[in-house]
């Protein structure tokens, strides 16, 4: 049985209303499954986890990449339901995920909504009144990345900003994992960094720079899922699209 399972689930988008699949991840310790990102009910993740012969009662860990709603969504119910389970993010995001600080994307709904002509104010409205209906979730474990842990063989933090402010990515040392978060975005067997939901694009690859110092035998994306083709030539051309 494969130690990391790809998981599908889905969430609501914000501006569509619309059922879009996302790609948390379950790894699999000997200390009990490490689940990195939401994006789903208790119910979901646990059918998904079942079906990858994965039990979710052994949940210890759940590590966050960032606060965007499709990352954190079912991430309170998810600590109602397992109480143990450690939630884990760096300490810039986790500040959003406890609802210290309004989202990013809240706060620029708010912007368009005081720029938005009269016409567009229900429109605006309402995106304000989703983001910020999301329910928050406190973070156990506040991490100052780059750093590591022992699970799975060695996992290591690194710090990949620019999507968010304090996005991270995880890498599993073992099996030449990386897990991008939304450093990386997959759509068509292509991979890039998205422009329309990135704060800072310079950052942003700055972040993804890094990914060539390691060796990568496989790539995981929270939209898109897992890339197949070649990573190394892949993350260069990232790099040089303009």
């Amino acid at each position: 049985m494969d130690r990391i399972a790809v998981l599908t689930t889905y969430y609501t988008s914000a501006k569509s209303r619309a059922l879009l699949p996302v790609h948390p991840v379950l790894l699999k310790d000997v200390s009990g499954l490490i689940l990195v990102d939401c994006g789903g009910t208790p119910d979901a993740i646990r059918e998904q986890a079942f079906q990858k012969e994965m039990d979710l009662n052994t949940l210890s860990r759940v590590i966050i990449t960032h606060h965007d709603q499709d990352h954190i969504y079912g991430l309170a119910d998810l600590k109602q339901a397992y109480p143990k389970v450690k939630v884990i993010a760096s300490r810039t995001e986790a500040e959003y995920i406890g609802g210290k600080k309004d989202f990013e994307r809240l706060r620029q709904a708010k912007e368009l909504y005081d720029a938005a002509p009269h016409g567009r104010k229900q429109e605006s409205r309402a995106l304000i009144e989703f983001y910020a209906s999301i329910e928050k979730a406190d973070a156990d474990v506040l991490l100052d990345p780059p750093g590591s842990f022992p699970w799975c063989g060695g996992l290591d933090i690194l710090s990949t900003p620019g999507h968010m402010p304090g996005h991270i990515s995880v890498y599993v040392k073992e099996s030449g994992t990386l897990i991008a978060g939304d450093a990386l975005v997959l759509e068509n067997g292509r991979l890039f960094i998205d422009p329309a939901h990135t704060l800072d694009m310079r950052q942003a690859k700055e972040s993804v720079r890094q990914f060539l110092d390691l060796d990568i035998r496989r790539l995981i994306c929270y939209h898109g899922g897992e890339f197949t083709g070649p990573v190394r030539d892949s993350v260069r051309a990232v790099l040089t699209e303009e």
